[in-house]
């Protein structure tokens, strides 16, 4: 056996690179400035305050003597400087020059005496000896406290022996603000929390000797600060429109991480993420993108980038209009529909909850669809059988509500009877053995389309005449295409139109529209790779049948994936799932004739047979001289996949024949089958006697 080449993506095909960029090397904007701050004879002076002039930058020496200044500029020259009321240092201070790096900067500590006598040597330690009791914040000091923005608190604390004490509110290991710089040491402050205060729970109140000895003491805990419930405060009202392309400025408040997320959702799914983290600063700039659908269902989502998560949506839903209100389908020339068949109208950009939609012959209302369908973009509809043939109709669709902005299909399209009755069988047969160059060639593909044309001709109900076969360099897009279209335009709604394709087959990522659950878009490789046959493209021809009668047969690699969409695939060897493709496209193509988007269980759409699933490949086999699977598909045509004996080929039939011969033969090829009536037999032909 020989394995088929398979091409991920091919010349002229969507081909799709993933490119990993190194992050640029780049300087810094900020430095650090960090040290050491210890006596000679190395003991560690915790407690001293070191400031970095020009920038307001403060912190605090720890238990090891270690301080650390975050938010240096970069190119900055700056005064770096100590002090405790117990010490004295060398050198009292230094200059220096932020280049491109971090500084060290260390300071050796002196102790000095007190008048008072409150410096006392123990140990060979110098400490700070009072009378008093210990300095420290009694109120906020218990775990568990909360605040409110703009309400009254009374910061208490004990123990400092100046006339004044400095009280602060610091946040994490920084300072936020200063409370008073000076105020009486009585003991106790009553402060009113500002309201731009930034909600939190790393809050600590620090308390100091406004003075020498300084003496600083911070809440043995963390307390929060909470402004009110975290909301979106625009777009939160009601009645609020914007527009693509168009600024608007969300805004959101009492969140309290550092950065917050922001993305928009429609209906109740998400749409996209606007910033996966921006500034907690309560505003955001966005213009809104030109791809974003129309639509009265969007809400913006605010959310903290960390935990807690705490995300709140606008309070309402906002209308989004992108361009101008249009028909979608139908709109292209060359459209026929046919009465007592259902079609899928659609729409874009229309703005009120629902619309009006209406069919028009000639420039005059023929009549009215829809008084009032939901604005979602989509309606189905059955063509009455009263509906006059002709070629010169139009949809209109129109705001329900003011404004009025109606608009017509851009070009007239046909509506046909039912057919004459009698039913006229058709086939296009593809394989493609002979690629441009030798590198791709196959060997059986060609023989694959012959053999099978031959098998369609030998029932009693198929006239060789209605068959095409176009094999090897023959087999370009514009060939195929050609007789798909010949084929479309010569049926009517009682024929039956049969499609067969032997050759490469590939995938590559879903093109426009993008309408793919895997990402994928499943093709079939024309005889040059120049123009492959996409899965979108085939379902536009679908669309165009005048007939539901459809059979479909593909022996390419990667196929099975293409009749996998969800709730379309009706059997599936050896197990449900996997990817969207084909079927897909074919779904939504019936559905534009039959039920809308809708399931197609009982839209009598034909039937579609791969020859291996979405993750294999297919194999042609030297003893068989056929696609395995399609050797099978064969026999079963010849009357060995005749189940009940009536004389009667059915797609079932074949299926049920040729999948568990061809796994058996080749056990990574599983055959796969969507019927969208499983429950009725789909005829393919009738032996001959």
């Amino acid at each position: 056996m020989a394995t088929r080449h398979t091409y991920r993506a091919a010349a002229g095909a969507a081909l799709v690179i993933a490119i990993v960029a190194s992050a640029a090397i780049c300087q810094a904007d900020e430095y650090t400035v960090f040290g050491t701050i210890s006596t000679a004879g190395e003991e560690a002076v915790a407690g001293a305050e070191v400031s970095v002039s020009g920038i307001g930058l403060v912190t605090i020496t720890d238990e090891r003597g270690d301080y650390e200044v975050n938010g240096v500029p970069a190119g900055s020259t700056c005064t770096v400087r100590p002090a405790h009321p117990a010490y004295t240092f060398e050198p009292a201070s230094r200059t220096i020059t932020i280049a491109s790096g971090d500084e060290w900067v260390d300071f050796t500590a002196t102790a000095v005496a007190s008048a008072e006598g409150r410096l006392a040597s123990i140990g060979g330690v110098s400490t700070l000896a009072t009378s008093k009791a210990t300095q420290r914040v009694t109120y906020p000091d218990a775990a568990g406290i909360t605040w409110s923005l703009t309400s009254n608190y009374t910061i208490t604390w004990q123990g400092f022996v100046n006339a004044q004490v400095r009280i602060q509110l610091w946040k994490g290991g920084s300072l936020e603000r200063v409370i008073t710089s000076g105020t009486p040491n009585d003991g106790s402050f009553v402060w009113q929390v500002p309201g731009d205060v930034a909600a939190g729970s790393d809050y600590r109140i620090r308390v100091s000797e406004d003075g020498w000895p300084w003496t600083p003491d911070f809440s043995n805990n963390y307390f929060s600060i909470a402004g009110g419930n975290r909301k979106v405060t625009y777009p939160s009202a009601s009645g609020i429109a914007w527009t693509t392309g168009v600024g608007y400025t969300i805004t959101w408040e009492n969140f309290t991480c550092p950065e917050v997320r922001i993305q928009l959702w429609k209906g109740g799914s998400l749409e996209r993420t606007i910033s996966t983290g921006t500034t907690n600063d309560g505003s955001f700039p966005w213009t809104v993108a030109g791809d974003v659908a129309a639509g009265n269902d969007y809400r913006i989502r605010v959310s903290e980038r960390t935990s807690p998560w705490t995300p709140d949506f606008s309070n309402n839903y906002f209308s989004i209009t992108g361009g101008n209100p249009k028909v979608t389908y139908p709109s292209a020339s060359g459209i026929t529909w046919t009465t007592e068949v259902e079609y899928t109208v659609t729409w874009e950009n229309f703005a009120s909850p629902e619309v009006r939609i209406q069919l028009w012959k000639d420039g005059s209302l023929e009549r009215t669809i829809s008084t009032g369908a939901t604005n979602d973009g989509s309606f189905p509809w059955t063509v009455p059988g009263d509906v006059a043939a002709g070629s010169d109709y139009m949809i209109r669709v129109s705001e329900k509500a003011s404004p009025w902005t109606p608009d017509f299909s851009n070009n007239y399209f046909s509506i046909a009877g039912g057919g004459d009755g009698g039913v006229t069988r058709r086939a296009v047969c593809v394989g493609v053995s002979d690629y441009v160059g030798t590198s791709s060639d196959l060997s059986f593909c060609d023989d694959d389309a012959v053999d099978f044309g031959n098998a369609l001709a030998a029932f009693s109900d198929w006239d060789a005449a209605n068959i095409e076969v176009i094999v090897d360099r023959q087999a370009t897009a514009a060939n195929i295409w050609a007789a798909l279209n010949a084929m479309s335009a010569a049926s009517d709604a009682n024929d039956q139109c049969v499609f067969f394709f032997s050759g490469h087959g590939g995938w590559g990522s879903d093109r426009a529209p993008i309408d793919e659950a895997d990402g994928k878009d499943e093709y079939l490789c024309e005889s040059d790779f120049a123009n492959n046959i996409y899965d979108d493209e085939l379902g536009d021809w679908v669309a165009d049948l005048p007939t539901n009668n459809v059979f479909i047969v593909l022996c390419a690699c990667f196929s099975g994936g293409a009749i996998k969409s969800e709730d379309s695939v009706k059997s599936v060897s050896p197990a449900d799932g996997g990817s969207s493709g084909f079927v897909e496209e074919i779904n939504a193509a019936i559905a534009d004739k039959t039920r809308g988007l809708h399931d197609v269980d009982d839209a009598g759409a034909g039937m579609v047979l791969a020859a291996c699933d979405d993750h294999e490949t297919c194999q042609e086999s030297y003893v068989l001289q056929h696609d395995v699977f399609n050797h099978y598909v064969l026999q079963a045509m010849a009357g060995a996949g005749d189940a009940n004996f009536d004389n009667i080929i059915t797609g079932e039939e074949i299926y049920a024949y040729a999948t568990p011969l061809a796994t058996a033969y080749n056990g990574g090829q599983h055959a796969q089958i969507y019927d969208a009536n499983p429950g009725s037999a789909f005829v393919l032909g009738t032996l001959s006697p």
